[in-house]
């Protein structure tokens, strides 16, 4: 089950979950334009399969709590050929979320991703004119399952703004290339 949008531009009132929730359901988004909602431009919780192109997400805030247009939640979706603009987080990804994020332009946002694992597949993205053109990084990602995670090149810069920790018995590859900045 799940919810199919296409070509669609209507407004929508704003939700406290954003203009789409999706809780364990998956959705294909295509060519839409999600825009100056109050919360959540999308919130994907527990979903595997969603799929979104050539999706435009502009000015959505999110929650004081997690301020972003797209916020996955122990979710996999894949995210490409999208516009990001004017969000103050574009692509929040939490909870062992591993997305693929790929293709995708993020321009005039605060911070274009903000991951808690390094899970996530990103590729090909562009970053211009944000106030930090890369990936913050807030956590590894280690779990029972996971216990040596890759920290993989994407062409742009991971920053890290606080300490991170790799538990003992868990293992942490930096992959050639990678590059990583200190934020103040």
């Amino acid at each position: 089950g799940g919810l199919w949008h296409q070509s669609c531009c209507y407004e929508f009132p704003s939700y406290t979950f954003g203009a789409v929730y999706i809780d364990g359901g998956s959705a294909q988004i295509n060519n839409t334009l999600i825009e100056k909602n109050s919360t959540f431009g999308l919130w994907l919780k527990n979903s595997s399969s969603t799929q979104i192109a050539s999706t435009e997400f502009k000015e959505n805030p999110g929650t004081a709590e997690r301020p972003a247009a797209v916020y996955i939640e122990n979710s996999s979706p894949t995210i490409k050929n999208s516009l990001f603009q004017g969000n103050v987080i574009g692509i929040l990804a939490e909870n062992y979320s591993a997305p693929t994020i790929k293709d995708n332009q993020f321009t005039q946002n605060t911070t274009p991703i903000q991951i808690n694992s390094l899970l996530t597949n990103i590729d090909n993205n562009t970053f211009q004119n944000n106030s930090n053109n890369g990936v913050l990084v807030r956590g590894f990602g280690f779990s029972g399952s996971s216990q040596e995670i890759n920290w993989e090149k994407i062409n742009a810069p991971y920053f890290i703004d606080a300490a991170l920790t790799i538990p003992a018995g868990y293992k942490l590859k930096v992959k050639p290339g990678v590059e990583i900045k200190l934020l103040d």
